[in-house]
């Protein structure tokens, strides 16, 4: 059997793959790369409970940690005209002989391992899923201003430009004309061209009973509750304490609006991966938790809720605010935060994102 390999790292780029497995993907044995951006235990226990994957690999990014040696030993395998060479050694140092497999599959070309199977597309049948709301950013080739650090940003330019990596989104791998490409909005993609593009989690070929059974293998997501309930409203939760040092302030706030407005539904909520605090409800029979490694995409798809909620601006909401009734706090308290956990802007950053994600939603003050 042909061998293909899996670079993925989000639970959404996860369910991405089912689709793609069960649509495309029966003739090939995968195996993964265990990435390291999310807890490499919970990926691992996803990973190894499959049925899908013959070989978990792991991805030890720390060769990567010295960014300046990094960036010399890039400009100059540029210079002497050993570019491609360099980047099948950063592929083959991971997974071994990246000659053994025919079809690979990405969802970003931020990470050096991807942006490597990218340069190197040419050679391989590389599918590359879609990356949220950064696949409808625009790319191109002038300098960006990323991190407002002149050496940090122009280091990033220079790597965008030779190819080998697009930080922050920002810059147009020209190699990327050889993947085929997948996309929830293939139409709002302007300015790329890809060897193909084709919409992403289309079902028209897709063996659906198998799609959801492996679905809710890996994810253990029960939607008959929410379904049999009449009314339900869900809220999107988000790292608040990357802005205040008080989040339970703008949280609690958050939990009075629902409840006053929402008195006879059922509310579910869902967590920001790195939203780790408990949130206290006065009737917690009424609020359901999901997991946080269930895909909110997923259970948009299968939902339709009498309200969505928003505590941030988020990728999900540019993908489904559209036509849909929602809404997205806009916490006045956290406005006035100059500085905020000595990161970020609150103000500034949910104008940046909410103007970036196009959203159409009810913006509520409180």
């Amino acid at each position: 059997m042909k061998k293909g390999l899996v670079c993925i790292h989000t639970a959404k780029s996860y369910a991405d793959f089912i689709w793609y497995y069960c649509t495309y993907g029966h003739d090939y044995e995968w195996d993964i790369v265990l990435e390291p951006t999310i807890s490499n235990e919970e990926q691992a226990r996803l990973y190894r409970k499959s049925e899908l994957f013959n070989k978990i690999i792991p991805y030890d990014t720390s060769i990567w940690d010295h960014k300046y040696l990094l960036l010399i030993r890039c400009i100059w395998s540029y210079i002497t005209g050993r570019r491609r060479k360099f980047a099948r050694k950063v592929i083959d140092d991971v997974v071994g002989d990246y000659n053994q497999y025919e079809r690979v599959i990405i969802y970003n070309d931020y990470q050096f391992l991807e942006a490597a199977i990218i340069m190197l597309s040419a050679e391989k049948d590389v599918i590359w899923l879609e990356d949220g709301g950064a696949d409808y950013k625009k790319r191109g080739k002038k300098f960006c201003k990323i991190t407002g650090k002149l050496s940090s940003d122009l280091a990033f330019f220079v790597l965008g430009r030779m190819g080998y990596t697009s930080i922050a989104n920002s810059y147009l791998l020209k190699n990327e004309k050889n993947c085929c490409k997948f996309s929830t909005f293939p139409e709002k993609i302007e300015g790329r061209k890809f060897k193909e593009h084709k919409k992403l989690n289309d079902m028209s070929d897709t063996n659906i009973e198998e799609y959801s059974r492996l679905i809710k293998d890996a994810f253990q997501f029960d939607l008959s509750k929410i379904k049999n309930n009449k009314k339900s409203i869900i809220l999107f939760t988000a790292p608040l304490n990357v802005f205040s040092m008080k989040p339970m302030v703008y949280i609690d706030e958050t939990i009075r609006y629902i409840e006053k407005n929402h008195r006879d539904c059922l509310i579910l909520v869902k967590k920001h991966p790195r939203d780790q605090v408990e949130y206290i409800w006065k009737e917690p029979e009424r609020v359901v938790e999901v997991d946080k490694n269930v895909p909110g995409e997923l259970i948009l798809d299968n939902i339709k809720f009498d309200k969505e909620y928003y505590m941030f601006p988020s990728t999900i909401l540019m993908m489904y605010g559209q036509k849909r009734n929602t809404a997205i706090f806009k916490y006045q308290g956290l406005c006035k935060e100059k500085v905020a956990g000595g990161v970020a802007s609150y103000k500034e950053d949910f104008k940046r994102w909410f103007d970036y994600y196009q959203a159409e939603a009810e913006v509520i003050e409180i």
